[in-house]
């Protein structure tokens, strides 16, 4: 099943290394396994994107997805349970070209949103606001739009960074051993150790 994904960058390196990045991910099966960790799947995003010379980091927020009726929350404090961490990760990009100061918001961690309601994309890239109160917002269809909100700090995300390395570093190295080779093959054909495992589950809510 393809990835719903709103990319509303101009064309560029950047795009470029988004779109092949997507692509792998979704042939990995790592969408489907992992998009609702934010840190974790943002986490290896941003990885990927350094290994390519792109000046990428983590951003901390949450994210909100308005339209007419409806309001839906990702990782706001107000809305999760005791178990979740209060936050949502996202992933910041400073443009290869230092005379423009602008910055790039890429999120492949709404699979929570997603969960919430069909109208959210799972993959998000978009230019950020510099003289905004807000990190990013974007308008998906007339009357929906979605935006992410700074926050200061998220209780307990080193503690998080920590119990999720495993696995990321795993992923690392089964992505590049995937990108090596470049053949189509599924998460659970290439990969069944990494397919059967399982990450702690108080990361649900990233």
């Amino acid at each position: 099943m393809l990835v719903y994904s709103h990319l509303s960058i101009p064309k560029s390196p950047l795009l470029s290394d988004i779109e092949e990045l997507l692509s792998d991910f979704q042939e990995l099966g790592i969408f489907q396994r992992y998009g609702t960790y934010c840190l974790l799947i943002n986490s290896l995003l941003v990885h990927c994107l350094r290994d390519r010379a792109h000046s990428a980091t983590l951003a901390q927020c949450y994210a909100v997805l308005e339209s007419p009726s409806h309001r839906y929350f990702l990782g706001h404090q107000d809305f999760v349970r005791a178990e979740q961490l209060a936050g949502h990760v996202a992933c910041i990009v400073k443009h290869r070209n230092h005379a423009d100061q602008t910055h790039t918001l890429v999120d492949f961690g709404l699979g929570n949103l997603q969960k919430m309601t069909p109208m959210a994309p799972q993959v998000v890239a978009t230019t950020m606001h510099r003289r905004a109160s807000y990190l990013a917002s974007i308008t998906l269809k007339p009357n929906l739009h979605l935006t992410w909100w700074k926050v200061n700090q998220i209780p307990n995300l080193d503690e998080e960074f920590r119990a999720q390395a495993s696995i990321l570093n795993q992923l690392i190295a089964e992505l590049q051993s995937f990108q090596q080779q470049r053949r189509p093959h599924g998460l659970h054909q290439c990969y069944p150790k990494l397919a059967n495992h399982r990450l702690p589950s108080r990361l649900d809510s990233m």
